[in-house]
């Protein structure tokens, strides 16, 4: 298992630097070997720089690099090298825009210019540089170098660039609110939610602008094909399914991926929305016990809209059965902005459950929604100690 980064990391914009500049210089030695029709068909590079998602486009890169090494060392079409060459350096160029741009301790609305500047800068050195030193022989080296580099680099965004067609014909996700501008852009997150449905961190994953590492019942990860893509790709954090624990070690792991700078995303029922007078559950315990040991931690409140009623929820009975698939389904995510639960509300372990209950329904004013009726603790809740 290859360790953990954070996004916008040293160790990620290193790799970011060295594998641009060997693309680049591919695509340098290439027009100077294989002439216009190289050129020209390099302009396939504005495909990925056009594509909204910056962790997608660094996925377009890695499923182009393959294709570039073997057009490349068996000598195969010119205009097939460019394409992919093309694809490869934009790719990176707009994951690295957007990392140089937003991914700074001092991040700010000047950084923009500034990413653009230098990543200009690396690709004039890097042209310079292979213009006077490098020679036809070194591509199909330099290729097969990017190509290792981003399949080793870029496995994840691969995968999930992989299946977002399934899920562009299945569900049309779309996002609201101030949540997603202001979500930090490295550094540790804790993303709260309701749950409607089985692929509720499907559709997460499609919006968020980062990685995250999702909470995950082991219903799922026992699954024998599912179990190497969470383990591996998606490095969830495995719930055990079973009602009643006296220990529970997946707090401790949100904790940790926390302390590393992870966005850690949790669906605080710890259940599955049974019927649709009941919306939202009461969360329990883990949510608040996570916020304890990590008390600045920003929470990111969410409302998922669409996914009760899905073919993977529990309406007109268990999900998946005797239910027609989805198609086209409308699902909306509204993102509240990140708020730090203050330190009042975390010393007790009920007021920081209803706390958070009224954050992820008041998420759904971006929905569209009216919010749910005022979650209120108890009388006397409020003065009992913590815990």
């Amino acid at each position: 298992m290859l360790p953990t980064r954070t996004p916008g990391s040293p160790l990620d914009r290193l790799v970011m630097a060295v594998l641009t500049f060997l693309g680049v210089g591919c695509c340098v030695l290439g027009v100077r070997t294989s002439g216009e029709s190289f050129a020209w068909a390099l302009s396939a590079g504005l495909l990925p720089l056009l594509y909204w998602n910056a962790m997608r486009a660094r996925g377009l890169a890695g499923w182009a690099a393959p294709p570039l090494f073997l057009f490349t060392a068996f000598d195969g079409a010119v205009i097939a090298q460019g394409v992919f060459a093309g694809i490869v350096v934009g790719g990176l160029a707009r994951s690295g825009f957007f990392f140089a741009a937003f991914h700074h301790p001092r991040a700010g609305p000047n950084r923009l210019p500034v990413s653009v500047g230098q990543q200009l800068i690396l690709i004039g050195v890097s042209m310079a540089a292979w213009v006077e030193l490098g020679t036809p022989g070194w591509r199909p080296w330099m290729a097969l170098v990017v190509s290792l580099g981003l399949l080793a680099w870029c496995y994840r965004p691969m995968f999930e660039l992989m299946v977002e067609p399934i899920m562009r014909v299945m569900y049309r996700i779309r996002w609201a609110g101030s949540g997603r501008r202001m979500f930090p852009p490295r550094g540790p997150v804790l993303v709260i939610a309701n749950h409607g449905c089985w692929f509720d961190p499907m559709f997460m994953g499609k919006i968020l602008p980062r990685p995250m590492t999702p909470m995950m019942t082991s219903r799922f990860y026992g699954i024998w094909f599912l179990r190497p893509l969470l383990k591996y790709i998606f490095r969830v954090i495995v719930v055990p399914d079973v009602q009643m624990r006296r220990d529970a070690p997946e707090l401790r792991d949100a904790v940790a991926a926390l302390t590393r700078g992870e966005c850690v995303l949790i669906f605080p029922e710890g259940y599955l929305q049974r019927s649709a007078d009941k919306p939202l559950r009461r969360f329990g315990q883990g949510v608040w016990q996570i916020l304890k040991d990590c008390p600045d931690v920003p929470v990111v409140a969410c409302w998922i809209e669409g996914g009760w009623g899905s073919w993977c929820s529990f309406k007109d009975g268990p999900p998946t059965k005797n239910k027609p698939r989805d198609w086209g389904r409308p699902i909306t995510i509204g993102l509240a902005a990140p708020v730090v639960v203050p330190a009042e509300v975390l010393a007790n372990q009920m007021r920081t459950r209803f706390h958070l209950m009224n954050l992820v329904s008041a998420a759904r004013i971006h929905d569209g929604l009216d919010p749910l009726p005022p979650f209120e603790l108890p009388a006397g809740i409020g003065d009992l100690e913590e815990g």
